[in-house]
């Protein structure tokens, strides 16, 4: 598909990049919006299962090891790469005519909706009965939540790598830009309105408003959200024989045999009877629709063609399946960067969000010890701060549109450590609001603008036929550290005698060696492009 673009716009892709275009791009190009979008979709869970959920438990008494360790169920979004190549080449039943993209992210939503309703009740549950018996609930709920809103992480980056083309690596900032401040926008702003209402209504009324925030956003999926162009792997060196139709006959008979004559009757079955008779049948109905007509069809076939042609077609299976499909994006990411540049690569993305796991789970604990109320945490915090974020995200979409990430990586990263030093002076003076709004400031710009760095950069080293697998498995990467630490953090803070002032200071000195680590990836880079050998799958 891609042999089929002009060459002419990706010969000089330089040529293209100036502030002008880029500015006119952001006003004029829909899909850059519907990433915006999505990435309000992305940033919105978050909140549930981060600053509501901490605020929640601190309010019904739970100590800080406790809240930060229920934290851990953000793991998720560390493995969803696991599951990637599922979302990547599954197509889910019934959904299809949305197209791939779209029927994951219609799914994910009603999952997210479904496990945030079943969070507000666990909430009410345990504020009537002032105990902690129904925390287990709760913390399930949390972990279908987490994996849902991790799956439609994969989605969602999946869909901005794909519906950027080649030829377009002007517009590659832009979209990550937009997405992060998508992402803040659904972090913050929900969050402001939460904080806003949540001591008049309490919270597991707060938790049936956010459960409702989803509507809107299904609704978008449904009515305005464009599928993107469909990318295929080169099949060139899959040769499954087709004069026999083994495949197509093989599909066939699934669909007859397992679709309609095994669930159709199930379905119809388990409206009649109870839970036993139901459970009977469907074992039945397994082994002779299933388990016996499956090994006859593999007799016949082998009967027929032979047990070499038999093996062969087994092996070519195998091929298309699992080296191309689940091992495929490993084995070209290797590939392309090299051993010991992936290995780097790894290293650097785990270490560079430490220092914000350490901040993130615990700053809205830190803000109601420190002293401030629920609305001066939402108007700083959630409002101004997202605000600033949001913007500060689009401006580094413009910024890199023009300069290249790596640069723009070091500036926001420094930054965003010294800002934590904020913290520290808050923690030592009180409940200072002023100052407390000067912080929110400062770590709304750094944040956004080293987010979409951070972003961009991992977005080069994605290819896009694999765009679900590798980005998710890279960003994946990047968010484990951050979650691992910030589900101990609490118990740090903790040993510490509740110091949050040093806390934050050690938060801010990590970036001392991320830097040493960047340095060192840049020259292997560098280096491997110097002799040849493609690494970025964008053109800086």
């Amino acid at each position: 598909m891609n042999s089929q673009q002009p060459q002419t716009t990706s010969s000089n892709p330089k040529a293209r990049r100036t502030f002008t275009t880029t500015i006119h791009a952001l006003f004029t190009e829909p899909r850059l919006w519907y990433i915006y979008i999505l990435g309000i979709s992305s940033g919105y869970p978050h909140i549930i299962i981060g600053t509501s959920l901490s605020l929640a438990l601190q309010a019904a008494g739970f100590s800080r090891t406790t809240i930060t360790m229920l934290g851990i169920v953000a793991v998720a979004y560390a493995f969803n790469f696991c599951w990637g190549p599922v979302v990547d080449h599954l197509r889910i039943p019934l959904l299809g005519r949305l197209g791939h993209r779209k029927s994951w992210l219609l799914v994910c939503l009603v999952v997210l909706t479904g496990s945030t309703f079943a969070m507000m009740g666990c909430i009410y549950l345990i504020g009537v009965t002032q105990s902690a018996q129904y925390i287990g609930l709760l913390a399930l709920a949390a972990v279908v939540l987490a994996f849902a809103s991790a799956t439609q992480d994969i989605v969602i980056s999946a869909y901005r790598i794909t519906v950027i083309r080649e030829e377009e690596p002007q517009l590659v900032g832009l979209a990550a830009s937009m997405e992060v401040a998508g992402w803040w926008t659904g972090f913050g702003f929900p969050g402001f309105l939460v904080l806003m209402t949540v001591g008049k209504i309490g919270w597991p009324l707060a938790y049936l408003e956010q459960a409702l925030f989803f509507v809107p956003i299904i609704l978008f999926v449904l009515l305005v959200l464009k599928e993107p162009p469909k990318l295929s792997l080169d099949a060139s060196s899959v040769s499954v024989p087709s004069k026999d139709g083994f495949l197509h006959n093989a599909m066939s008979r699934f669909h007859t045999v397992v679709i309609q004559k095994l669930f159709g009757p199930v379905i119809k079955f388990a409206q009649r009877t109870g839970i036993a008779g139901f459970l009977q049948t469907v074992m039945n109905r397994f082994h002779t629709a299933v388990t016996q007509k499956l090994f006859r069809l593999i007799g016949e076939f082998i009967k027929r063609k032979g047990i070499d042609v038999f093996f062969r077609t087994l092996r070519n299976l195998f091929h298309a399946v699992v080296i191309q499909r689940l091992l495929g994006p490993i084995i070209e990411f290797v590939k392309r960067n090299g051993i010991w540049l992936a290995i780097v690569l790894i290293v650097f993305l785990i270490s560079f969000k430490l220092g914000e796991g350490f901040l993130g789970k615990t700053s809205s604990i830190f803000y109601r010890e420190v002293g401030f109320s629920y609305e001066q945490i939402g108007v700083n915090t959630k409002l101004i701060g997202t605000f600033v974020t949001v913007v500060s995200s689009l401006v580094a979409g413009v910024f890199l549109g023009r300069f290249k990430a790596v640069p723009t990586l070091v500036v926001g990263g420094i930054a965003m450590s010294a800002t934590n030093l904020m913290f520290t002076w808050m923690a030592i003076l009180g409940p200072s609001n002023y100052l407390y709004l000067w912080t929110a400031i400062l770590d709304g710009m750094t944040a956004g603008f080293s987010s979409v760095a951070f972003v961009v950069f991992i977005t080069y080293f994605t290819s896009r036929v694999h765009a679900a697998t590798q980005y998710a498995a890279m960003s994946s990467i990047g968010t484990s550290g951050k979650h691992v630490v910030a589900a101990f953090s609490g118990m740090l803070i903790d040993s510490m005698g509740g110091n949050w002032a040093l806390f934050f200071v050690l938060t801010a000195v990590w970036i001392i060696p991320v830097l040493g680590i960047l340095y060192l990836l840049t020259w292997l880079v560098n280096k491997r492009e110097a002799d040849g050998m493609q690494v970025k799958t964008y053109e800086e």
